[in-house]
């Protein structure tokens, strides 16, 4: 019984990691769109164009880990001919 209740009420961190992965993406938007608004007040529309892109890139493989890892494996079998 009493092993039952130290397990029930051992913290799993689910909170804190959902709380840092939030500030960080807080933050890498800010970052994200301050950069943008420089390249685009200095008109450098490449690396504006460029900058968004990777931003999204990385957000992508930050906010949405298990789906981006689940393409990279499908592509991985289509490359390798494996199922």
């Amino acid at each position: 019984m009493l092993d039952q209740l130290i397990v029930m009420a051992a913290p799993t961190g689910v909170g804190v990691r959902d709380w840092i992965f939030s500030v960080a993406a807080t933050i890498f938007a800010i970052v994200v769109v301050i950069r943008s608004v420089q390249y685009y007040a200095q008109r450098e529309w490449g690396y504006l164009i460029g900058h968004i892109a990777a931003g999204a890139i990385v957000a992508v493989i930050v906010l949405a880990n298990g789906s981006f890892m689940n393409v990279l494996k499908e592509i991985g079998n289509l490359i390798l001919g494996t199922s």
